[in-house]
């Protein structure tokens, strides 16, 4: 299959489904298993069975199980040719504006096939008529009835007013100033003020909540050095030859009931987003109500993680050797251990990230239909 650089992808034809499923995080690996629990139920899970596919397709998570196409994986995990992967697509992506189409299908009193040709050739506001149609004909009858792929199923008015000799149209193309509406405003180039030594220039930076905490965080950590915009601009620039990147700790409180978490910062508590705080407690000193602090991952075990990785991050495809941290492979809430062969060091950007993404997942499978 050759090799993708960004994803590292090989030929694993010979290799299990079953075998690759470590690769994806608990989220990624749910909207798996649901894809291959509602095709097992295929004819009254078919519309479930389309919303996975589509949603494992646009997260790419065959692209972790080491698969270059869908249509791989959907052959490798649920038998489908290339057509039906095709077909269940195009029907998942059309399907939300087509309600009336999805309550028929998932009770029975529309099949598949119909369907598929309501739904991608037609218009949302006809499907009643369609429907109503499609009771007495077959899915043959129904596409010799319906328009043609790619033809709209009723007259675009075009926007120009065309000119009728006859029998033919004939439609004007719009050419020159006739394309603008209105004619083009032109203003005069900005021209910014020239630097002079020795004078102070004030620069304007917009930040999130998030981001502004770590700015914080960041800020107060060079001011410890040195001048901070010096100190900043040095390492935003690469620092000194041998120098280590500016260390910073950021502080998240977390409530032990309801779960919320924030930034404590000299503008207020920031609302911590959940994927940074599932990232937090995989590699964090955890304090607790009494002033006693414990490493989530002993200092020894976290030591030997970075000498394995050689001290860079070891998502495919990045290089980063700063600020990097530990993931579970396997939660620790979920019966994960602090060994070597279920860590992995990752930097800040690639470990948010892939929290991120199981978030993602995790939503994708709350909003999947009922």
């Amino acid at each position: 299959m050759g090799k993708d650089s960004r994803y590292n992808i090989d030929d694993q034809s010979a290799v299990p489904l079953s075998s690759r499923l470590d690769a994806l995080t608990s989220g990624q690996k749910a909207l798996h298993n649901n894809f291959i629990s509602s095709l097992k139920a295929l004819q009254r899970d078919l519309v479930r069975s389309a919303y996975y596919l589509l949603q494992i397709r646009d997260r790419k998570i065959y692209r972790s199980l080491g698969y270059a196409r869908i249509a791989d994986y959907a052959l490798a995990a649920g038998g489908l040719n290339g057509r039906q992967c095709r077909d269940f697509l195009a029907v998942a992506r059309r399907l939300p504006r087509f309600k009336e189409v999805e309550s028929a299908l998932a009770t029975g009193d529309l099949t598949w096939s119909q369907a598929r040709l309501i739904c991608t050739r037609s218009d949302p506001s006809e499907q009643e008529q369609w429907l109503e149609t499609a009771r007495t004909l077959t899915a043959r009858q129904l596409a010799g009835k319906l328009p043609a792929p790619g033809v709209p199923s009723q007259p675009v008015a075009s926007a120009a007013a065309p000119t009728v000799r006859g029998a033919i149209q004939e439609v004007k193309p719009l050419r020159g100033p006739e394309l603008a509406e209105s004619p083009p405003t032109h203003r005069k180039p900005v021209r910014a003020a020239p630097v002079r030594a020795g004078e102070a220039h004030h620069v304007t930076l917009k930040f999130t909540g998030e981001q502004y905490a770590l700015w914080q965080r960041w800020y107060e950590a060079a001011t410890r050095e040195g001048p901070p915009a010096e100190v900043l601009l040095e390492h935003l620039l690469g620092g000194k030859a041998g120098a280590c990147p500016l260390p910073i700790q950021v502080v998240i409180i977390e409530c032990p009931d309801c779960g919320k978490a924030v930034f404590p910062t000299n503008r207020g508590e920031i609302e911590v987003p959940a994927p940074l705080l599932k990232a937090a407690h995989c590699d964090a000193v955890i304090e607790d109500a009494r002033g006693n602090r414990r490493h989530t991952i002993p200092p020894r075990i976290r030591r030997l993680a970075l000498q394995r990785a050689r001290y860079r991050c070891e998502a495919a495809g990045c290089t980063n050797t700063s600020f990097l941290c530990l993931h579970h492979r396997k939660p620790v809430s979920g019966a994960g251990a602090n060994d070597l062969s279920n860590l992995v060091v990752l930097c800040g950007r690639c470990h948010r990230r892939l929290h991120a993404a199981d978030e993602e997942a995790r939503e994708a499978v709350r909003n999947a239909p009922v």
